[in-house]
């Protein structure tokens, strides 16, 4: 799969309302028996995802699947779907400028570590 093709992919249109938000009796219904609910965006896959069971973890809600070819694992927190955050211009003003920020502290720290 090419890059440019990856939003394609992802969770069918059908498990998501307008508000995008997951069809939790649907989804349910699909991942009791293993039932596809998207394809994969991953660069080079677009495999088949299978919706897994939801789980509590304190008051959140996780919905999840795993794709049968490559074995990546998706999840939204209380059946919200998550937009993309890798792609620049996919994310919201000044994500990339806070990601850029992350990313050089962390380098900072990971140089402090190895001189030590």
């Amino acid at each position: 799969m090419k890059e440019d093709e990856a939003l394609k992919h992802g969770l069918s249109h059908r498990l998501i309302d307008n508000q995008d938000f997951i069809h939790s009796g649907e989804w349910n219904r699909l991942a009791e028996r293993g039932g596809i609910v998207g394809t994969c965006r991953r660069p080079k896959c677009g495999g088949l995802m299978k919706g897994l069971p939801t789980h509590q973890e304190g008051k959140l809600t996780w919905y999840s699947a795993e794709c049968l070819n490559c074995g990546a694992e998706i999840a939204a927190p209380d059946g919200k779907t998550l937009q993309r955050s890798t792609r620049r211009d996919e994310m919201p003003s000044g994500a990339w400028d806070r990601r850029i920020d992350i990313l050089a502290k962390l380098a900072e720290l990971a140089k402090g570590a190895a001189n030590r």
